[in-house]
């Protein structure tokens, strides 16, 4: 891959704003209309110079969700949209530990909190522990 090749240009400019997930990447390289073959290169170039990485974007991406109090299975559904890895949702707080969590934070009761937690993505079975031990 040449530096000067427009789709690898491009390829960078996506990146210096933020990073990116491959399929981010190759959707916007296609759109652009480059060609398939320059697009593969690109991608190869970027991941082996450490620009482009699923796997480490995937990681910080559940840890910010995990931070936000979302359940592991929130943050798995929105990984798969994106065409990122899932892996690392494993390595994740407890799902009980964070509807916990996110129980005292809201300090809402009741129905309300059932609702708060159900739509973080919580299972009903930790919804209905939490809101028993209310």
């Amino acid at each position: 891959m040449q530096p000067q090749s427009n789709t690898f240009a491009l390829a960078l400019k996506l990146l210096k704003a933020r990073d990116r997930f491959e399929s981010e990447v190759r959707g916007t390289l296609t759109a652009a209309s480059s060609p398939t073959s320059e697009i593969d290169e690109a991608i190869a170039a970027l991941r082996r110079m450490g620009f482009l990485n699923d796997e480490r974007l995937a990681a910080r991406t559940a840890e910010r969700l995990s931070a936000k109090l979302w359940s592991r299975e929130r943050i798995r559904r929105h990984l798969e949209h994106l065409d990122a890895p899932t892996e690392t949702v494993a390595t994740l707080p407890s799902d009980a530990d964070t509807a916990r969590s996110l129980a005292t934070k809201s300090g809402k009761h009741g129905p309300a909190l059932a609702r708060k937690l159900l739509s973080a993505g919580f299972d009903s079975e930790i919804v209905r522990q939490i809101c028993e031990s209310d």
